[in-house]
C-alpha cells in the first residue's frame, strides 16, 4: 500500500537579494552529491538578474531545492511572489513575472502541502553595506512574520564571507554581522551559517 508520504519532497525555498549566492549554493551541492564538475543553476556574474523562473533541483532521499527570482527590495509584487511560492500558487519552472498579479492566500489557507515551501534558506550577502545600516529590516518585516505564522524553519545564510575575509572583521564585528541578518530572517542563531 502508498502511503501518504511515499513520493512526498520536502521543498527548501532560497530567497534573497539578485546576486546573493542561491544559484551558487544549488550548484555546490548538486555538484557535491552528484560529483560532477559543473552545476545545472545559471550564475550571474554581470550584476544583472539570472533566475527569472522558479526553477526545481530534485535531490536524493526527498528534498528539493527551489531556486527563485532575486530581488532587491520587498514591495508589494515581490512580497506576492514570495507567499505564492510559499503556498505552491507559483508552479516549478514557470517564469516568475513581477508585472503580473500573482493569485494567493495572505494567511495560507486551501494550499496543499506539498505544493508548499517547507523550509525557507534565506541569503544574506553579509558584506552588503545595507545590512550593516539596518536598511533591509523594515523591508523584510512582512514576510519574517508570515515565516513565523506559518512555523517554516528559516536558516540565515550569510555569503560573500571571503570578502569580509578582506576586510580583517573581528568576531564581534561578525557576530553583529549574523545578529543584523536574523533580525530580517527571524532565524534562531543556530540556524545561522557563514558561507
Amino acid at each position: 500500500d502508498k502511503g501518504e508520504m511515499d513520493d512526498f519532497s520536502v521543498r527548501i525555498g532560497l530567497f534573497g537579494i539578485t546576486g546573493s549566492g542561491k544559484s551558487s549554493f544549488i550548484n555546490s551541492v548538486v555538484m557535491a552529491l552528484d560529483d560532477n564538475d559543473e552545476g545545472p543553476a545559471v550564475i550571474q556574474s554581470t550584476g544583472k538578474e539570472g533566475t527569472t523562473i522558479l526553477e526545481a533541483f530534485p535531490l536524493t532521499d526527498g528534498f528539493t531545492l527551489l531556486d527563485t527570482r532575486g530581488f532587491d527590495v520587498l514591495g508589494a509584487d515581490a512580497e506576492e511572489e514570495i507567499l505564492g511560492i510559499l503556498n505552491g500558487d507559483i508552479k516549478d519552472e514557470v517564469e516568475i513575472n513581477r508585472g503580473s498579479k500573482v493569485k494567493t492566500s495572505l494567511a495560507g489557507v486551501g494550499t496543499v502541502l506539498e505544493h508548499e515551501t517547507h523550509v525557507v534558506l534565506w541569503f544574506v550577502k553579509a558584506n552588503d553595506p545595507r545590512l550593516q545600516s539596518g536598511a533591509y529590516s523594515c523591508h523584510m518585516d512582512f514576510l519574517r512574520i508570515q515565516l513565523l505564522k506559518r512555523a517554516v524553519v528559516t536558516l540565515t545564510i550569510l555569503t560573500h564571507e571571503d570578502e569580509l575575509d578582506t576586510q580583517e572583521n573581528s568576531p564581534e564585528e561578525r557576530q553583529k554581522l549574523a545578529d543584523a541578518a536574523r533580525e530580517i530572517t527571524g532565524s534562531i542563531p543556530d540556524n545561522t551559517y557563514f558561507l
